[in-house]
């Protein structure tokens, strides 16, 4: 049985929570009977082409009835205002160490918690990711909490996700990922936070456990979205930390739907982003792995070096929710093979065009219907991801689509027009991984 979008947005739509799917498929297929008698649900069926990416989060009927912000908090001097639990700040960013005293048999704890970041606009949704390397046998367990704009109550630490190969932390399969009872609904829903009222301050803290070395925390991004027409009383133009005004600028800054002029916009532009197909590889990979096959194509592009997509894979691989498309996941797994990266939306073409005049291609998430994607590998799909690398003269959108059957089809031209209702208008999700530093 699919089960049923529920919007925790008022009038802005849906998205299909992967907690409550059967199996890891991103992505079900559905079969109508023409007398429309019978609906039959069919995991990632090739014959109607789907292809096994979790579901695109159709987040608005509008986009730009929404607001969106950015906070960075990126090393070294972000990490100021963070409180700190046996870690350092270094040059490359903070340094959880082994601790004192012992929380396990020769294991260690320290922790990270970013000061109160306030948002000048009210938001509901914040897409969490992190750049951290993680070596040997060590963890890092992420969890996020958030603030009622209309009362000031804080939410309870809410389980963002873990990574590591390191033992699993304990009890973490039952760390809360819902708001309890008296607050108002919402919940991580496998990789992003969303809740029906209004948040004007977020939290994040990291924590690690090492059985060898230290972890180092690069980078921690949170992109914000919120219905656009509100803003926070007393908050300043920037995203800042509640308790530290002072903080050096550039850190954090909003995030509104004008483009970033890059200069004089070529009227066509292409990106040489290698092509790989999620349906040559082994096992159920063919249906299941869009999201690491698209990762390795944008690894490959910006290291000149494409890892085997099994590899990748391997890595995103989210246990908990048996899929490999967990977004914060696909994020890590980029800088575990050297890319740096974040998540964000788009709802503007001027600002996704800008991005691709500078070389930088995106990994998009799409959701279609049957006959909204002409010339896709598929009739219809609940969740695909592919990658954007260029646009022709004619306004159309050239990408990656790496449920092609073959490597010469991955290649495909999408109409501006088709982009829009499955991508922009589903959430506008992209992975943004650029060039690795130095």
């Amino acid at each position: 049985m699919i089960p049923p979008y529920r919007s925790l947005l008022p009038s802005v739509g849906g998205r299909a929570s992967s907690r409550n799917r059967v199996a890891n498929s991103c992505s079900v297929a559905k079969l109508r009977s023409r007398a429309g008698a019978l609906q039959v649900a069919l995991w990632v069926a090739l014959l109607t082409g789907a292809t096994g990416c979790r579901a695109a989060q159709p987040f608005a009927t509008e986009m730009r009835a929404l607001s969106h912000q950015l906070i960075e908090q990126e090393a070294p001097a972000a990490f100021e205002s963070a409180s700190l639990e046996n870690a350092v700040l270094s040059s490359r960013g903070v340094m959880l160490r082994p601790g004192p005293w012992q929380v396990a048999p020769h294991a260690s704890s320290a922790a990270v918690t970013t000061a109160e970041l306030d948002a000048p606009r009210p938001f509901r949704e914040a897409l969490i990711a992190w750049n951290a390397s993680v070596p040997g046998a060590a963890k890092l367990l992420v969890e996020v909490r958030v603030r009622l704009a209309v009362d000031q109550r804080w939410s309870p630490w809410v389980y963002v996700g873990q990574w590591g190969t390191g033992p699993p932390w304990e009890g973490s399969v039952q760390l809360p990922t819902e708001f309890p009872a008296g607050f108002p609904a919402g919940r991580v829903d496998v990789d992003f936070l969303t809740c029906e009222a209004d948040l004007d301050r977020v939290q994040v803290r990291c924590s690690s456990r090492s059985f060898e070395s230290g972890v180092r925390l690069d980078r921690i991004t949170l992109w914000l979205t919120g219905l656009r027409g509100t803003r926070n009383t007393g908050s300043t133009d920037s995203l800042v930390p509640s308790n530290n005004a002072n903080r050096p600028q550039g850190l954090a800054r909003e995030v509104m739907s004008s483009p970033i002029v890059v200069g004089a916009r070529s009227n066509e532009w292409e990106i040489p982003v290698p092509v790989l197909s999620q349906r040559l590889l082994p096992g159920d990979l063919p249906q299941r792995a869009c999201c690491p096959t698209s990762v390795a194509m944008l690894v490959g592009y910006q290291t000149g070096n494409t890892p085997d997509v099994v590899d990748v894979a391997r890595a995103t691989y989210d246990k908990l929710n048996d899929i490999y498309g967990n977004w914060p996941n696909a994020i890590q797994t980029a800088f575990q093979f050297g890319v740096p990266g974040y998540l964000r939306r788009f709802d503007d073409w001027d600002s996704v065009l800008n991005e691709l005049a500078a070389d930088q291609p995106l990994i998009i998430s799409i959701r279609a219907e049957v006959g909204e994607l002409t010339g896709a590998p598929y009739a219809e799909t609940t969740g695909h991801l592919l990658v954007l690398r260029g646009y022709d003269r004619h306004g159309n959108l050239i990408v990656n689509d790496p449920a092609a059957a073959t490597l010469a089809g991955v290649r495909r031209i999408y109409s501006r027009e088709d982009l829009t209702r499955v991508w922009m208008d589903k959430g506008g999700l992209a992975f943004v991984l650029t060039k690795p530093e130095g």
